[in-house]
């Protein structure tokens, strides 16, 4: 494969000191030598000497979370997402990737207007199931393996909505705004807060809506063609907008949009501008308008915050959106704050056990901070997130960081304090269950 120089030779510069060991949400729950950084590497390295592709081998590469907390405490600087990508695309050469997930990947998510359709007519059957509270919905065609929460795919997708949002009358920057499946689909109110935030910036935002998947599930399954023909479509768009940055609100979208297309396109500049996470650009770009903010209003506002693994590991972004929340009220950090919460993507679909054992310790963490908010800069961690709160019975919820400043800098405006958030109020998203 052409990528696999890259990631093989970065093996052997791992000297197997076992740090990974005491930083691995898996290993800390199963103890299984094979299932840490440095044991996957070993059985990286025997795939990459042509040993074959067993059930074992696959379940070991297949089991990790990829929250890449192993790599950022790495005393080697291996780059083990490198590794581990490498490694999936390779047994995925090997074993095959099912024909539903390559059809999935290479043909549906590449074309917005057929992905639309289908999250339509799954929003239909949404109807027949009952409603409850929670958050569990990762990817469409995987979520029937498994009892979950399932919030309602959104009557109109984020792109379609920011037609609405009026533009500044003069902007001094011009940025196109990357939403991702779940922002798209099931969270466009993430997508309007951020673009009501820039526009008090001054910021213009553009959201073409032939944007498609960011391509972490082809990553997660080692699909090389769907990532590619997802990363160059959105090079594509991206880079004929000609703005000063592309900005996203989801930390896994952002990771993937930094890293994986960097390998699989062969250069950083894909997007012929910068790519940044919504805090990270908020927090160069809008310094006034967060000073603005005194903190007067927010007091009464009690939240905690939680680090999704793609924006503290998979991009060195932990004191940014810090910095915005602390300017929304007052923020109470749990332990253990840069601990994975179990999600992972697919990982929470095949891995329910595992992922439920490393949920329940964030969970744990929640509840001991008191806070009846729990912020993020992910939908899938406030998705996970959700369902666990609401499996618990606790009345907290998770939203993300930038709904909370849009909702903050609303209040300044009127003059209004916080208002305690609630548990079960219309402002919850209806969700169906499936038993």
């Amino acid at each position: 494969m052409t990528d696999a120089p890259k990631w093989r030779s970065d093996i052997e510069r791992c000297a197997m000191c076992g740090k990974c060991r005491s930083v691995c949400p898996v290993f800390q729950e199963t103890g299984d030598e094979a299932l840490v950084a440095r044991g996957r590497i070993r059985l990286a390295r025997a795939l990459a000497e042509d040993e074959e592709a067993s059930g074992r081998l696959a379940y070991a590469l297949k089991s990790c979370i990829r929250c890449m907390k192993c790599q950022d405490q790495c005393p080697s600087g291996v780059a083990y997402r490198e590794i581990i990508s490498g490694a999936r695309r390779e047994m995925a050469e090997k074993r095959g990737v099912a024909l539903p997930v390559r059809i999935a990947l290479r043909h549906i998510v590449t074309r917005p207007r057929v992905f639309r359709a289908g999250l339509m007519t799954a929003r239909l059957f949404q109807k027949l199931l009952p409603a409850g509270r929670g958050g569990n919905l990762r990817h469409l065609p995987l979520f029937l393996k498994s009892p979950s929460w399932v919030p309602e795919v959104a009557p109109r997708s984020a792109v379609e909505l920011l037609r609405d949002i009026e533009k500044p009358k003069s902007p001094r920057m011009r940025v196109g705004l990357f939403t991702g499946c779940l922002i798209n689909h099931i969270y466009p109110e993430m997508a309007t807060a951020a673009a009501r935030v820039l526009k008090r910036m001054s910021v213009e935002v553009v959201a073409p809506p032939e944007q498609v998947c960011c391509g972490t599930p082809a990553v997660s399954f080692g699909e090389v063609e769907g990532l590619k023909r997802v990363a160059g479509r959105n090079a594509e768009v991206f880079s004929s907008l000609h703005v000063d940055a592309v900005i996203t609100p989801c930390a896994t979208c952002g990771s993937t949009l930094k890293h994986e297309y960097e390998d699989i396109l062969g250069r950083k500049d894909w997007a012929g501008s910068p790519i940044m996470d919504a805090m990270e650009f908020i927090c160069r770009e809008g310094r006034d308008l967060l000073e603005s903010l005194d903190g007067d209003e927010t007091d009464s506002v009690r939240l905690t915050y939680h680090d999704p693994c793609h924006m503290i590991y998979g991009q060195g972004l932990s004191a940014e959106p810090r910095a915005v929340l602390k300017r929304c009220g007052e923020l109470v950090e749990m332990s253990g704050k840069g601990n994975c919460c179990g999600g992972g993507g697919t990982f929470e679909v095949f891995f329910p056990e595992l992922s439920g054992k490393i949920t329940a310790r964030k969970v744990a963490a929640i509840s001991a901070t008191g806070a009846m908010t729990v912020a993020t800069a992910c939908p899938g961690c406030a998705l996970h997130i959700n369902s666990a709160l609401a499996a618990a019975g606790m009345p907290c919820r998770s939203r993300h960081a930038i709904e909370l400043l849009d909702e903050a800098l609303e209040r300044m405006e009127r003059k209004e304090p916080a208002a305690s958030p609630k548990a079960d109020t219309d402002a919850n998203k209806t969700v169906r269950t499936l038993r």
